[in-house]
């Protein structure tokens, strides 16, 4: 090689290597779609049969697919959502949406179908007639309207 040309170094073009490459860390959307998922199997497990999807969306009276996006990390259920989740599981609002651990017997044990569907008909409380017709001529007169 002629002494006046500099050796150029042989170009190589490395790929990462994937056993090598870090992993990147979840995004806290992704951790509670981890708990989500999580909760829907641990509530499997306490009855005895495999939820799908499907079920919980059922019980939360959201779609499927909706389920399937929180669980994926694409999607946030709003807060009244998140605390029929966390009711639906027997844990609290703050351990979905942030992980928090609640300290230990602080949730009361929860029964089998403790939170209604959203489909369900509310239960109304048992109010006198004469009791609920005075209410209702109350809030009559409050809007405007003639007793």
């Amino acid at each position: 090689m002629p002494a006046g040309h500099p050796v150029k170094p042989p170009v190589h073009t490395l790929k990462p290597d994937p056993v090598m490459t870090p992993k990147k860390k979840p995004t806290l959307l992704e951790e509670m779609g981890r708990r989500i998922r999580q909760g829907r199997l641990e509530l499997s497990a306490r009855e005895g049969k495999a939820l799908t999807q499907g079920d919980i969306a059922e019980r939360l009276g959201v779609a499927q697919s909706t389920v399937g996006r929180w669980e994926a990390g694409l999607k946030e259920p709003d807060l009244e959502t998140i605390r029929r989740i966390a009711a639906l599981f027997g844990t609290t609002p703050d351990y979905i949406a942030f992980g928090t651990q609640p300290p230990p017997g602080a949730l009361p044990v929860r029964g089998e179908n403790q939170v209604p569907s959203v489909r369900e008909e509310p239960t109304r409380d048992k109010v006198d007639p004469a009791q609920r017709a005075a209410q209702a001529r109350a809030a009559k007169e409050r809007r405007g309207g003639s007793a």
